[in-house]
């Protein structure tokens, strides 16, 4: 058989080394790939760090400002409280009515005891001013007049009043003007008692008292004012 002609043998030679040249590409290729995929999570992974810190520092900064809004200023707080009346305060000029039917203000008030209750005709409430009722001859030989008061309409005010047989007034109040001014709330009548002096001051506040208590603690506050 006769030999390649050498221009055949170069020929071969220069395609294997182009194979060769190519196949290194590609395998180095190949291998380069997996070194860039593993170095991309690195670069990618700096990133939600800055993005934890911004975002704790956004959230940190959203707590203070709700801290702030959520505390009262000293100025806020003094305005809450400005409306309650304390010992020694007169009480208000209002235009309120009776189960009589009769206009009263309290600002008039002089030597006088009022009651404050939730509701009418309600178990603690008639406990309460059945206290009253029975002690009210005690209270008209210190000198002092009588009143409950709550938010309850004047009719069912007088039912109640002629189904306890009760006699000193009871004052319907259904924006609780006085009532608020009194306890320092508008939403609810809490079961108080206060007791007015001489010069229409307050002269005793008892807040949120039981109501078998309440009479005879104004009863005996009054006998010992009087000694």
């Amino acid at each position: 058989m006769a030999e390649p002609r050498r221009s055949s043998r170069v020929a071969s030679r220069g395609n294997a080394a182009s194979n060769g040249t190519a196949a290194s590409t590609i395998a180095s290729t190949k291998a380069a790939a997996p070194a860039a995929a593993a170095a991309a999570p690195k670069a990618k992974a700096k990133r939600p760090a800055a993005s934890a810190d911004a975002d704790d520092k956004t959230s940190a900064a959203a707590d203070e400002t709700a801290s702030k809004k959520s505390k009262p200023t000293p100025a806020a707080a003094a305005s809450a409280s400005s409306g309650v009346l304390t010992v020694g305060s007169p009480l208000p000029s209002l235009s309120l009515i009776t189960t009589s039917d009769a206009k009263v203000d309290p600002s008039t008030f002089r030597k006088t005891v009022i009651f404050t209750y939730p509701r009418a005709n309600t178990s603690g409430c008639t406990t309460q001013a059945k206290a009253y009722r029975d002690a009210y001859d005690k209270y008209t030989d210190a000198g002092y007049a009588v009143y409950g008061l709550s938010n309850d309409g004047v009719t069912p005010l007088k039912n109640w009043k002629d189904k306890l047989g009760i006699k000193f007034e009871l004052i319907s109040d259904p924006k609780r003007d006085l009532v608020g001014a009194l306890t320092g709330s508008k939403d609810k009548t809490r079961r108080s008692h206060f007791v007015i002096d001489e010069d229409g001051k307050l002269a005793l506040s008892k807040l949120s008292v039981k109501p078998p208590e309440s009479s005879s603690d104004a009863l005996a506050f009054i006998q010992k004012s009087n000694k």
